[in-house]
């Protein structure tokens, strides 16, 4: 019967060897962590540019408008009053 003590000096050896090359491989992420703002601050964002035409294609509704709110822009759908 083989003995894992062994195996333990050659796993540790391999730790050792691959600890730094995960921790290289890390770094962009980390970085880019620590750049960005986080999610709740209020940066302003860049508006798109909108064409002053809009041209629809072959399968685009010409019955309905589809309008989207920035996640951030507190928007909420509201009962209609009847």
């Amino acid at each position: 019967m083989r003995s894992d003590s062994h195996s333990a000096p050659a796993t540790s050896r391999l730790f050792r060897c691959l600890l730094p090359c995960l921790a290289l491989a890390a770094m962009p992420a980390l970085n880019a962590m620590a750049t960005t703002p986080p999610a709740t601050s209020a940066a302003p964002q860049s508006i798109a540019h909108k064409p002053g035409k809009t041209v629809l294609g072959r399968y685009d509704s010409r019955e309905f408008i589809e309008v989207k709110f920035a996640q951030e822009s507190q928007v909420r759908l509201q009962k209609a009053d009847a």
